[in-house]
C-alpha cells in the first residue's frame, strides 16, 4: 500500500470509530431522557393519570366499587399488554 491508501484507510477507520462512539453516546443521553421523555415514561404518566382519575371518580362515588375493580383492572391489563413484545 502506498502512503495515500494507508491514511485514507485509518482516516475511515476513525472516522468509523468516531460515529459509532456518537451512536452510542446519543443512545445512553436519549435513555437519561435528557432529549425529552422517552415512550415509558411518557406512557407511565398517562397510565398514572389514568389511574389517579378512577380514583376520584370513586373517592367522588362517580362510580361503584365493581365499577372501580373493573375500570382498574382494564388500565393495568392492557398496560401490561403494551409492555409485552
Amino acid at each position: 500500500m502506498d502512503l495515500i491508501t494507508t491514511m485514507a484507510s485509518r482516516l475511515a477507520s476513525n472516522v468509523e470509530l468516531f460515529n459509532k462512539k456518537t451512536l452510542l453516546l446519543f443512545w445512553e443521553v436519549s435513555k437519561m431522557g435528557l432529549f425529552g421523555k422517552t415512550k415509558e415514561e411518557k406512557e407511565r404518566k398517562e397510565l398514572k393519570g389514568q389511574i389517579e382519575k378512577v380514583m376520584k371518580d370513586y373517592s367522588k362515588e362517580k362510580i361503584d366499587g365493581d365499577n372501580y375493580l373493573r375500570k382498574m383492572m382494564n388500565l393495568t391489563t392492557s398496560h401490561q399488554k403494551k409492555k409485552q413484545p
